[in-house]
């Protein structure tokens, strides 16, 4: 097995416990595992709108935080299954 097929697998199985424990979580910790999944919201305060952004780029707005919050919460969930099961990537 080389380096990246160990990286890989690891990345996987790290995607497999953190996408089954998401639910088991406080608040807090959910918020602390989602800062480092690429999907978040923001308001901007100048606006007043939400802003949900993939890697730091805006690509889309809201005005309900609830919306921004559950479709960056579906969009990361997403991307940890294809991360753990090797879905739709390079392969």
């Amino acid at each position: 097995m080389t380096t990246d097929d160990e990286l890989e697998e690891i990345r996987k199985k790290k995607a497999q416990t953190l996408l089954g424990s998401l639910d088991e979580m406080d608040e807090e910790e959910r918020k602390q595992a989602m800062e480092f999944l690429p999907w978040a919201f923001r308001l901007n305060h100048e606006t007043g709108f939400m802003e949900v952004l993939q890697n730091e780029q805006l690509v889309a707005i809201t005005v309900d935080p609830r919306f921004a919050e559950m479709i960056t919460d579906m969009l990361n969930r997403a991307q940890l299954f294809q991360d753990a099961y090797n879905m739709g990537g390079d392969d």
